[in-house]
This record gives C-alpha cells, structure tokens and sequence, in this order.
C-alpha cells in the first residue's frame, strides 16, 4: 500500500497532507473499513467545491452533500456546512494507518517531510490559517489551528517551517502556531500565491499599485556605526533612489528572490546612530509602499539602499 503512496504525483501528495493537517480527517467505524472527509462551513462552500475537484481523480469522493444542524448556541439557531466523503479505498486504508494512533491522529513526520511544499501550506492555510488585520488593513498576526496536535509535533512543525521557508513561529497559549513580524507575514501569504475561490480572499491582504501623495517629512532613522553619515539628510535621501528598483522588481514578482533575505539581515541587532533628516516626498512614497507591501521598517529599507550603492 506504500506504494500508492509514493507513486502520487507530488501536488496532490501536498494536497492531501494540507488536508489531513488542517480540517481534512479519516473517519473508521467499528468492522468498516475507512474513509476521509472534510467538512466546510456554507461561506466556504467555493473552497469545499475547489478541493473536491482537486483530488477526485486520485481519492474516490463523493459529491460533496449540504448539512444543516440546529443549535441554538447561534443567533440563527443553526448551521450550515458542506460534507465530502469518501468511498473506501486502498489508498485510504494506507493513510489511516499512518495519521492515526489509537484513533488519534498523530501527523506522520517520515511522510509530510517529502511533500512539505508551498501547495500544501497553502491547503492547509485555507482549511486552518487565520489572518487578524488592522483596520487599515496591516496584517497583524497569522494564526494556524494547531491545537488538536501535542506541544512535541507542533514544536516539529516550527522546526519544519524554519528549515523549508526560514519562517519562525511561535506557540502561543493556546497550543497554536502563530506568526507575528511583518516581513515574516507577507513572505508566508507570497508563498501560498492568489487564493484559487474569492471566498478564501480574506486570508490574504488587498495592496495597493499606486504611491500615495505625502509632503516631505522630518523622521529620525536609525542605521548601523558601520555606514558613517557626514550629510544625513542629503546621503540618505540620494541613497533612496535605490528604491526604484526594489519596487520595480515587487511589481514584477521578484522580490522575494532577489531581496528578501538580504533585507532580513539588516533586522539583526547591533549599535546604531540615530540622524534626524527630512525624507524627499519622493523618497517617502516609495518607503511608505514598500513598508506595506513587504513589512520591512523604513531603518531596514534605507540601511537596504547604502548596501545597495555599494
């Protein structure tokens, strides 16, 4: 049975495992064989309808079915959610007796270690991920559903997310995965891409194309006692030409290719001098786009731009 495993093109490997980790389960009566499903809220009907259709060629699904249960724990006094089941399979057999101890699911590390890609962070993200965003739409914090796993797996996990994507998480104090810096934030939601269904657009963050109109600005920027300034105010802003480029290379998807881990290492912490300048309009749009679409502080992006002129 091993087999049907291994011989599963890679997506729908990722596919699967970012289901079983997130709201995907495998269901076994007593005498019956298994089977998997996944259910969905009605909002996320488009999502549910997406996955079917992902996988039905390679795991015998049923057309998902509509569910409605009363509770009168909820203003309308009931639910409403979408169900997909399976037949029984081989197939399924094999990942029950992998996912489950005892009838617990426990997540089978020697498996999704070869299949932990950015498809299945991205299944897993739209079954189990939380975006918090401020009112001006800056992310705040992800959140992924980790809870029903132990503190050894989920502390597994982190160490995973660091060695496939350099991306730390933290447990908060309820047992989840949690991502709280900016920079971090934005590279996550550019590895999972465009969400495939508008309804999953809400775990993602609408940016704007166009530089804002800002008048000149008088801020103080910290940068490290290695880059020594006779002229801040004129150094730092001829510095910031650089910048064109950088939001260049975003609009042309290759920022995180070509800057992104080389912006990361200016967040390392050292001693610094601190200049009072007046940051150009010009010069100040373009930190001010570029703080939003990627996280990094104005200190990081100008401290960026003199590694840049060298």
């Amino acid at each position: 049975m091993n087999n049907l495993w291994v011989d599963l093109p890679q997506a729908i490997k990722s596919r699967i495992t970012g289901k079983l980790l997130g709201d995907g389960g495998i269901t076994k009566q007593i005498n019956r064989q298994p089977r998997m499903q996944f259910i969905h809220a009605d909002k996320d009907k488009e999502w549910m309808t997406y996955c079917y259709h992902s996988l039905k060629d390679y795991i015998p699904l049923q057309l998902p079915t509509y569910r409605k249960v009363q509770d009168s724990r909820l203003k309308k006094g009931y639910s409403e959610s979408w169900q997909c089941q399976s037949r029984i399979s081989e197939l399924i057999t094999f990942l029950e007796m992998e996912w489950y101890k005892d009838r617990k699911k426990t997540i089978p590390f020697h498996l999704i270690e070869t299949c932990f890609t950015n498809e299945m962070l991205a299944w897993w993200y739209y079954d189990d991920g939380h975006l918090k965003k401020s009112r001006s739409n800056i992310p705040q914090k992800i959140i992924i559903s980790t809870e029903c796993f132990s503190y050894v797996e989920n502390t597994k996990l982190m160490k995973l997310f660091d060695k496939e994507f350099q991306l730390r998480f933290l447990l908060d104090n309820y047992n989840r995965l949690v991502l709280y810096d900016q920079p971090s934030i934005h590279y996550f939601l550019h590895l999972i891409q465009i969400p495939p269904v508008p309804c999953m657009e809400r775990k993602h963050i609408s940016y704007s194309e166009s530089l804002p109109g800002l008048p000149d600005k008088r801020t103080t920027i910290s940068l490290p006692i290695n880059i020594t300034l006779n002229k801040p105010t004129q150094e730092i802003n001829d510095s910031l030409v650089n910048l064109s480029s950088v939001i260049k290379d975003v609009r042309n998807h290759m920022f995180y290719q070509l800057h992104y881990f080389s912006l990361l290492n200016t967040n390392k912490r050292g001693s610094y001098n601190k200049y009072q300048v007046v940051v150009r309009n010009e010069n100040l749009e373009k930190l001010y786009w570029l703080k939003r679409r990627t996280g990094f502080s104005y200190n990081s992006l100008v401290q960026y731009c003199f590694i840049l002129q060298k």
